[in-house]
C-alpha cells in the first residue's frame, strides 16, 4: 500500500511540475487531443437546452494519464456535468477503483467572462498502460443565451507509463446559436395516386371524364404536367400548378373517343419527371380495364314521316273500330228489349237508312287502303 501512495505521488508531481522539469518528451506522430464535435452551429438550440462535447484522444502510445484544463464564455454555456464514459481508454480493467482522479474541477464563474473545467486522471497499478483511440470525458453544457463561444483546450498533459510527456496536436470546438436554422434539403417527389373514369364502360363516340389524383410527396411546392395514355396511345395532358408540399389535387381530363375501336383499353397516367427527383417508381399508375361499346342505331324521325303518318292512322283506325263494335252490340240490345219499337225498314226499299256498321267498315276499309297506296308509293 505505502509503495502504491509513493508512485501516485510521483506521477502527480511529474505532471505538475512538468512544465519546470526538464522530462524528456516522446515523440508520437499523429496523437491528437481533441473535443468532439469541433462545431456546434445552429440556431434551433435555445436557452434552457443541453449541448454535449466529448474529450477524447486518438493514436496514442502507453498512455497512463492526462491533465488538461477547458475554457468557455459563460455568458452562453454552463458546464452541467463532466463524466467518465463507458469505455474510456483509461478505464481501469482490473478494478474500478484502480484510478486517481487528482483534478476534476468544474467552475462556471472561473472569472468574469469564462468558466474552467479542470480534468485529470492516473491509472494506478496493476493496470497497463493504453494504446490506441478513445473518449476520455464527456462535457454537457446547459445553454444560457443566444451567442457564440470558443470551447478551447489549454494546459494539455498526456503521460506515458515511464512518467514522460506524449507530444501531441489539440482541436478544440466552437458552439453558435446565433444562426438561422439550417433548412432541410429540398426533396421532390410527386407520385400519381389513382386513375378514375367516370364509367367502365362507355360508348364510341361519347366525351369520358377521368380523374386522375396526384400527391406531392415532397417538402416543396411543386407544378407537374400529368399525361393520360390509353393503350399507350397520347390522349390528353394536364397542369397543376404550385401544389403544395403534402397536398393532393385531382385532374380531370375529357376524352373524346371518337375514333375509338370496339375492345377493351387500359388507362394510364403518367407525372412527367420533375427536376432532381430520385423516386420515379410512383410517378405512373394504371387504371382498370374500360370497355368501348358502339352506340345502339338511333330513330331519325326526319326521315319516312309519310310511313310514321299511316302508321298512326292505321292505329287510330284500329281504336274506333274496337271501340264501335260494343256500341252497335248495346244498341241492338236496347231494340230487342223495347216491344213498342218500329219495325226496321225493309232491306230492298230505297228509302231505308244505310246501315252504321257497314258504313264505318266501309270507311276503315277505305282507310287502310289509302295508306297501303301511299305507303307503296313511298317505297318507289
Amino acid at each position: 500500500m505505502p509503495i502504491r501512495k509513493i508512485a501516485v505521488c510521483l506521477i502527480l508531481a511529474l505532471i505538475s511540475l512538468s512544465p519546470f522539469l526538464p522530462i524528456r518528451k516522446i515523440s508520437a506522430s499523429g496523437t491528437k487531443l481533441f473535443l468532439d464535435p469541433p462545431s456546434v452551429v445552429d440556431g434551433t438550440y435555445n436557452a434552457g437546452s443541453n449541448v454535449t462535447v466529448t474529450l477524447a484522444v486518438t493514436d496514442v502510445a502507453d498512455l497512463v494519464a492526462y491533465e488538461v484544463k477547458i475554457h468557455y464564455n459563460n455568458t452562453v454555456l454552463n458546464v452541467i456535468n463532466a463524466t467518465r464514459p463507458i469505455g474510456s481508454i483509461l478505464e481501469p480493467r482490473i478494478s474500478p477503483n484502480n484510478c486517481f482522479t487528482p483534478k476534476w474541477e468544474l467552475k462556471n464563474d472561473f472569472n468574469a467572462t469564462h468558466g474552467r473545467i479542470w480534468l485529470s486522471l492516473t491509472l494506478l497499478s496493476p493496470e497497463t498502460a493504453r494504446s490506441g483511440s478513445g473518449p476520455l470525458a464527456r462535457i454537457t453544457f446547459q445553454i444560457l443565451s443566444t451567442g457564440d463561444t470558443a470551447i478551447t483546450l489549454e494546459e494539455t498533459k498526456l503521460v506515458d507509463k515511464s512518467a514522460n510527456a506524449i507530444t501531441h496536436e489539440i482541436q478544440n470546438s466552437y458552439f453558435n446559436n446565433d444562426t438561422p436554422p439550417v433548412p432541410n434539403p429540398p426533396i421532390h417527389d410527386v407520385a400519381v395516386l389513382d386513375i378514375i373514369p367516370a364509367s367502365s364502360q362507355t360508348y364510341i363516340g361519347d366525351i369520358l371524364e377521368v380523374t386522375v389524383a396526384v400527391l406531392n410527396k415532397g417538402n416543396t411546392n411543386e407544378s407537374l404536367n400529368v399525361i393520360l395514355y390509353c393503350n399507350n396511345s397520347f390522349v390528353a395532358i394536364e397542369q397543376t400548378k404550385d401544389l403544395r408540399a403534402g397536398a393532393q389535387y385531382a385532374l380531370i381530363f375529357h376524352w373524346n373517343t371518337s375514333g375509338i375501336a370496339e375492345g377493351n383499353y387500359t388507362l394510364k397516367a403518367l407525372a412527367v419527371l420533375i427536376s432532381y427527383e430520385a423516386n420515379t417508381e410512383d410517378n405512373t399508375n394504371s387504371s382498370h380495364r374500360i370497355q368501348m361499346i358502339p352506340k345502339p342505331a338511333s330513330v331519325d324521325f326526319s326521315k319516312n314521316w309519310l310511313d310514321w303518318l299511316l302508321v298512326i292512322l292505321l292505329a287510330l283506325s284500329i281504336a274506333l273500330l274496337i271501340l264501335w263494335f260494343p256500341f252497335k252490340r248495346n244498341t241492338k240490345k236496347r231494340g230487342s228489349s223495347n216491344p213498342d219499337s218500329v219495325a226496321p225498314p225493309n232491306k230492298d226499299s230505297p228509302s231505308s237508312p244505310a246501315d252504321p256498321s257497314k258504313n264505318m267498315q266501309a270507311q276503315t276499309f277505305l282507310v287502310l287502303k289509302v295508306s297501303a297506296h301511299w305507303s307503296n308509293k313511298v317505297k318507289l
